[in-house]
């Protein structure tokens, strides 16, 4: 006797299965934050994990370390988020040290900052940031424009 409950229940899981499959990340990601804030790490980190479970997340607090590790290519993300208000090297010079480290020329760099100023924005976009995206103060906004960079 046909069972059209278990044969639609059956359709679909797979459905979902071969779905599954096709939205399966191709590469594994992997995300440089270069913020000096705890606190924005874990905020960061959450919304990535809402994006994919499967990003990976390194944290540099200092922009000297970060230079200094890109360069020997003992981290290689895939994109990086850059704060601006940074201790020693604000994130304005570190922005430009990044941009003429020859193998990272590929690698999208982001502004992750507070600031809200444009005319800062288009000064940092003209000097090489590919994205400006603002610490906002909801979760959701700011999961929207983190999976937008992410997505592109």
């Amino acid at each position: 006797m046909f069972d059209g409950k278990a044969y639609l229940l059956n359709s679909h899981v797979a459905f979902y299965k071969q779905l599954k499959f096709i939205l399966m990340p191709l590469r594994n990601i992997t995300i440089l934050l270069i913020d000096d804030d705890y606190d924005d790490w874990e905020i960061f980190d959450l919304v990535i994990k809402e994006i994919d479970p499967s990003i990976k997340v390194l944290h540099v607090g200092y922009c000297e370390n970060a230079i200094e590790n890109l360069s020997k290519k003992s981290i290689n993300p895939d994109y990086i988020f850059l704060d601006l208000n940074m201790p020693k090297m604000p994130g304005h010079e570190c922005l430009i040290y990044l941009k003429q480290i020859e193998h990272l020329q590929h690698i999208p760099i982001s502004i992750y900052s507070t600031s809200r100023h444009l005319l800062e924005r288009e000064n940092l976009l003209e000097k090489g940031a590919n994205y400006y995206v603002n610490k906002s103060n909801t979760f959701d906004k700011l999961l929207s424009q983190i999976k937008r960079i992410i997505e592109n």
